[in-house]
């Protein structure tokens, strides 16, 4: 993977701009890199990072930080319309396999793909501000997150713990706004372990963006459906842009994305799937399903795929009321 600062490249236009979103380990940097195969798009990789100075001095010091629909944040709006554009001092990121003869294209391109897994908790904020060209939310099994997650590289997610009773409202990935701690405040206090703590985290991700308001303002895909489905649903994803399938992003699909760990590569639909049933005890699903029961992001179950009706419904807020 090759890592360029962005920083004096041209200004790029956000009604050009997709947004991919989604938790950690879901398939965004996957889904992005494919996305960032249309004519003259670059990929921004994760701006919201705390290793970024700029986002730090823009205001962002939490992993997520939450920001409401309709609120006023004038130094982290400002950072956020850069990063959209291309123009903070974080990284344009190319997959290995960029030929030579389109790098040029890319480095001097004006229209991004800004990959995100820590802006989920302000996405309907990002699209009420910006005039972006599509956000696509990824989701997965919190199963198979939670797994991905224990099994990574690096050791902090395996260190997580659950809080004590009275940090709740700052412990689970950033500031938990006080209506939804309320009504939240049992079931993150009952949350036992690790990978309980993990499931938590992900059902605020999924649920900022699906029931703060009566309806998502993007597209959703899941992680499921772009194995089981490839063709069709990148068709439907580039449909929504506007945009033929480019030969390209197929070709990724017989890939492991950039930041994918070595048994993540696309081989076998179902034993991909299903890997977190080996992987997690059987005390660790039941409190990762029992926790996603209790947010109402009950799309995920045992099963293997989740319902993709009642992804539809909730995107369309149908369940808003009932969480």
């Amino acid at each position: 993977m090759r890592l360029l600062n962005a920083v004096g490249l041209p200004l790029g236009d956000l009604r050009k701009t997709v947004v991919v979103a989604g938790s950690p380990r879901s398939g965004t940097t996957w889904l992005a890199e494919m996305l960032a195969t249309q004519p003259g798009y670059t990929l921004i990789n994760e701006p919201l990072h705390l290793r970024w100075r700029a986002a730090q001095e823009a205001g962002i010091d939490e992993w997520r930080t939450y920001i409401g629909p309709g609120e006023a944040s004038l130094e982290v709006q400002d950072y956020i319309e850069k990063a959209l554009a291309g123009r903070v001092a974080c990284t344009r990121q190319f997959t290995s396999e960029v030929p030579l003869f389109k790098l040029r294209e890319l480095l001097t391109g004006r229209k991004q793909v800004v990959k995100f897994v820590r802006a989920n908790r302000m996405l309907h904020w990002i699209y009420n501000r910006f005039p972006i060209r599509e956000i696509v939310l990824v989701l997965r099994h919190p199963c198979a997150v939670v797994a991905s997650q224990l099994d990574y590289k690096h050791d902090a997610w395996r260190r997580a713990t659950p809080p004590e009773i009275d940090e709740l409202q700052t412990e689970y990935g950033g500031r938990i706004p006080d209506r939804i701690l309320r009504r939240f405040k049992s079931t993150l206090a009952n949350v036992e372990s690790t990978a309980g703590h993990l499931a938590a985290v992900w059902c605020l991700d999924i649920y900022f963006p699906l029931h703060e308001q009566e309806v998502f303002p993007g597209l959703i895909t899941t992680y499921e459906r772009l194995l089981t489905r490839e063709e069709e649903e990148l068709k439907r994803i580039f449909q929504s842009l506007g945009e033929p399938v480019p030969r390209r992003a197929l070709q990724l699909f017989e890939k492991a994305s950039g930041s994918a760990s070595s048994d993540l590569v696309v081989k076998g639909t179902r034993r991909q799937l299903s890997k977190w049933k080996t992987k997690l005890d059987a005390r660790q699903i039941d409190e990762i399903l029992s926790t996603v029961e209790a947010f109402g992001l009950d799309f995920y179950t045992d099963a293997l795929e989740p319902d993709y009706s009642r992804i539809e419904a909730s995107s369309e807020g149908v369940e808003s009321q009932t969480t």
